[in-house]
């Protein structure tokens, strides 16, 4: 059996609309509208990352932080490599909303979020 990938997640429940924002030092930084009551955020989550992944819901799973915002998820059945593919519609360089930044200084005042996955996390 194939050693599943985990991703290290900071998940921000609520939100006006759900969606994996980008990535800051290691970990994805993802949004649901979900409010974080009685697991609804968590299953948002795993409903969005198996959408945007394009693998079955049964895939993915919450393995740490059930209860908080930081989070570490496995996902079976797909490796490093293929997740930065499919994040990314037609081979874009960027997801949908996010933006380069093009100034230094707006730069320091916002993190820039590039690569979304961590597989170096402990198995």
């Amino acid at each position: 059996m194939e050693t599943p990938t985990k991703l290290a997640l900071r998940v921000s429940p609520g939100a006006r609309r759900g969606g994996v924002v980008g990535r800051q030092g290691a970990v994805w930084k993802v949004r649901v509208a979900a409010p974080p009551e009685h697991g609804r955020a968590n299953d948002a989550l795993v409903r969005l990352l198996a959408e945007t992944l394009d693998v079955p819901r049964r895939d993915v799973e919450i393995v740490s932080g059930h209860g908080a915002r930081d989070k570490i998820v496995a996902l079976a059945g797909i490796g490093p490599d293929e997740i930065e593919r499919r994040r990314r519609p037609n081979g874009a360089s960027l997801l949908p909303g996010e933006q380069r930044r093009t100034s230094d200084e707006h730069a320091e005042q916002q993190p820039q979020y590039d690569v979304l996955f961590h597989s170096n996390l402990p198995h």
